[in-house]
């Protein structure tokens, strides 16, 4: 009787477990997939008393915990995160200088930003480097300023030959 009991509670929690895990689907479109294994699960469920003498010896020795193993992937994917943020900011950035100096139709420029991350993962702009061709020296202080109101920061501009930019 005691075994009839406990199927019978298995039974009514499978129930529960399986509506519960329907209401809580995130997306409708899933919701086939999601009543084929719910129904799945289920019938193991209900055919468990009859797989009683069955056992299914599984080994989950390969999910044991690691935590140097962990924390050296946590470490990694914390610096991968660091690149790609440091690497689209500046993308933002040349973005933003690009514009600023194509508005004065200045082109051809090397622009090289140099970007620092304290502890606390905030990104700081140490230096922003631009390199034009000697032909734009005239406008030097209506570009520094328009770059200036743009970004926020001073740039240093330097004025070479083009084929030492492009070099």
């Amino acid at each position: 009787m005691d075994g009839l009991k406990s199927w019978a509670l298995a039974v009514c929690a499978a129930a529960v477990a399986g509506g519960l895990v329907q209401l809580l689907a995130p997306n409708p479109s899933s919701g086939r997939i999601l009543k084929v294994v719910v129904s799945i699960f289920f019938l193991c469920v209900l055919i468990s008393p009859l797989l009683g003498g069955v056992s299914l010896d599984m080994d989950f020795s390969v999910l044991d915990y690691q935590p140097e193993q962990t924390q050296e992937i946590a470490q990694r994917l914390e610096d991968s995160m660091d690149s790609m943020v440091i690497n689209n900011a500046t993308e933002q950035l040349k973005q933003a200088i690009t514009s600023c100096l194509s508005a004065y139709q200045v082109e051809n420029g090397k622009i090289t930003i140099i970007v620092n991350t304290n502890e606390n993962g905030s990104i700081s702009i140490n230096e922003i480097e631009i390199i034009l061709p000697k032909q734009y020296e005239s406008q030097h202080q209506e570009l520094v300023l328009a770059l200036q109101n743009e970004l926020g920061l001073t740039p240093k501009i330097q004025y070479d030959s083009e084929d030492e930019i492009n070099g």
